[in-house]
């Protein structure tokens, strides 16, 4: 996925920059640490896979892109959820 150096860099300082607002909004929409857990991951995937269209890693695009990407991400476990509420 992440295939230069520089790209690496910018993923990692994307990582440390945001974790916490991506977890923020994905356990406010989930309530549920595990399930906000995965949404950040899937997210991370995703942000990974098109790495190469972000071009400053800490700007409010940059900013916007993510949490809608995270948001997505928590949006699709919460209906996955409700498609098969745990017993």
């Amino acid at each position: 996925m992440i295939e230069s150096p520089e790209e690496q860099s910018k993923f990692e300082k994307i990582y440390y920059t945001y974790r916490d607002l991506m977890f923020y909004i994905a356990h406010g929409i989930l309530h549920n640490d595990h399930d906000a857990e995965d949404a950040v991951h899937n997210a991370f995937v995703a942000i990974a896979e098109n790495i190469q269209k972000i071009e400053d890693s800490v700007c409010p695009k940059t900013k916007s892109y993510i949490v809608i990407v995270v948001e997505s991400k928590a949006i699709d476990i919460y209906r996955r959820r409700q498609r098969h509420p745990e017993i």
